[in-house]
């Protein structure tokens, strides 16, 4: 039989679906290499890398007599760079899952001291709880003493909040008679008298005493800290309200702000839950006005803004009924929390002569123009001053 018909049979016999030697002996030649013969499975590996698609599989499955030692190294090192990458990887997490302290709270902390480095003028300090009460002043006068101290409060700013919505909208109109003549209604003119009268009460009272001070005078009158809080709870631990709380004075008169004490901040950061403040109010006596009555509970500082626009960020706590307040920190840009407040304007514009701040008129928009203006003509209607000036920190007033 010659080699052709050899050939010719071969091909006939595959045609048909049957292995042959040739095929019996390639397929034990690749079980071999697979289960015992290093010198081919080396051989296949190496095959398999300079024909793969995978990245990096055909400098790891070079034969090592043919790589270079720089190769070698090289690859040896990444191996390892990145075995090392992985378990530290690991630690990290398992350190961020055991410990109290979140590294997102540690971010805001380590943003909050660069940004006091950087702007401390302008840049709050947080947490800040500040609880306001509705009224803020002592109720336990007669009703001609009890005028007086209400036109004193008159002097914290606009919108006026120790008086009803009804004698505020009748100061907006006896300020438009003063600069249009337009004709007053009944209740106006009543307001106006009445507003006339205690000026003059206010006055007396301010001459007789040469040491008068109306800043002085609105902490005295306010109420006190042990008659504002009844109790203090953190998580099971009870507290003196009073020695975490300081008052500060806002356009919505004496209010009282979270301090940071150390033996709060202690049990928080040891305690495996999440703590709970618990905070008892002593509720506001009904008196015979249509002024709200409550709380105003505020996450932020309440200083930075005199405009109305502060009530409604706060969270109103009604007498008589338990109101529960959960707050997240959430990590914001660090420039959104102590930027300046730029609005459509550098400068305010027809503003009264001595209102403008000279030294930071660029710290103003539009709308806190407004607010001034409107503020500036209602305190020419009442004849108070207002006694909140800038402070180093935000826009408050001091006595004039």
């Amino acid at each position: 039989m010659n080699k052709s018909h050899l050939e010719g049979e071969i091909r006939h016999w595959r045609t048909a679906g049957h292995p042959t030697d040739i095929d019996r002996e390639t397929e034990f030649d690749a079980k071999s290499c697979i289960f015992g013969n290093a010198k081919k499975r080396r051989r296949v590996l190496e095959e398999f890398g300079k024909r793969s698609s995978i990245h990096g599989t055909a400098y790891v499955c070079l034969n090592r007599k043919k790589a270079s030692w720089f190769t070698k190294v090289f690859y040896r090192i990444l191996f390892m760079l990145s075995l090392i990458l992985m378990v530290l990887n690991v630690v990290c997490l398992l350190k961020e899952k055991l410990t109290r302290e979140s590294t997102y709270i540690n971010n805001i902390n380590k943003d909050i001291q660069l940004g006091l480095d950087e702007d401390p003028k302008y840049f709050p300090v947080y947490p800040k709880i500040t609880i306001c009460r509705e009224p803020s002043y002592k109720t336990d006068f007669n009703s001609s003493y009890l005028h007086l101290v209400e036109y004193a409060f008159l002097a914290l700013g606009f919108p006026f909040s120790v008086l009803p919505p009804a004698e505020v909208s009748h100061l907006i109109r006896i300020a438009l008679h003063k600069m249009t003549n337009e004709t007053l209604e009944h209740d106006a003119v009543r307001m106006l008298e009445h507003l006339t009268k205690i000026e003059k009460k206010y006055n007396d009272t301010k001459d007789n005493d040469k040491n008068f001070d109306i800043r002085q005078f609105i902490f005295n009158h306010s109420v006190e800290c042990e008659d504002f809080f009844y109790n203090c709870n953190v998580m099971v631990f009870s507290i003196k309200c009073c020695d975490v709380f300081r008052p500060v004075l806002t356009s919505l008169g004496q209010c009282y702000s979270l301090m940071e004490p150390k033996d709060i901040v202690e049990v928080v950061n040891k305690s495996p839950f999440d703590a709970s403040f618990v905070m008892d109010l002593v509720s506001p006596p009904n008196i015979e006005k249509a002024t709200e009555k409550g709380f105003i509970v505020f996450l932020d500082d309440p200083l930075n803004v005199i405009i109305d626009e502060k009530r409604i960020r706060g969270q109103r706590a009604l007498p008589g009924l338990v109101t529960t307040i959960k707050s997240e920190l959430i990590r914001f840009q660090r420039s959104a929390l102590y930027t300046a407040w730029h609005g459509g304007t550098t400068h305010c514009p027809k503003m009264p002569k001595g209102v403008m701040i000279k030294d930071d008129p660029e710290r103003f928009s539009l709308h806190g123009c407004a607010a001034f203006y409107i503020a500036q003509m209602l305190i020419k209607t009442c004849g108070c001053k207002w006694i909140l000036t800038k402070g180093p920190r935000s826009f408050t007033l001091n006595c004039g």
